[in-house]
C-alpha cells in the first residue's frame, strides 16, 4: 500500500530511497504541468480513446490518430459548442 501514498508522507526506508523521494518531490514541485480545470475534458477522453488506443496498438500512426482524434472532437457536441 506505500505506493499510493502521498509522496509528501512517504518515510524513506534507506538512502537510495531518500535521494528517489528527494527526486519525486522535486519533479512534482518544479517540473510537472497540471492543467486547469475544462468543461471539455470528458468530450475530448470520449473523442480521442479508441484513437489512442489504436495509435499504442500499431493500427495508426501517431500523426494519423492525433488528426482523428482532433477531428471527432472538433466534430462532436460538447458543452463550448451548446
Amino acid at each position: 500500500m506505500r505506493a499510493y501514498r502521498c509522496a509528501a508522507t512517504v518515510e524513506p526506508i534507506n538512502d537510495l530511497d531518500r535521494r528517489r523521494l528527494a527526486i519525486t518531490r522535486s519533479t512534482i514541485a518544479e517540473s510537472m504541468i497540471t492543467y486547469p480545470p475544462l468543461p471539455n475534458i470528458p468530450a475530448l477522453e470520449d473523442a480521442g480513446w479508441e484513437t489512442i488506443n489504436a495509435a499504442l496498438r500499431g493500427k495508426l500512426q501517431p500523426a494519423a490518430a492525433a488528426r482523428s482524434h482532433a477531428e471527432k472532437f472538433l466534430a462532436g457536441p460538447h458543452p463550448s459548442h451548446t
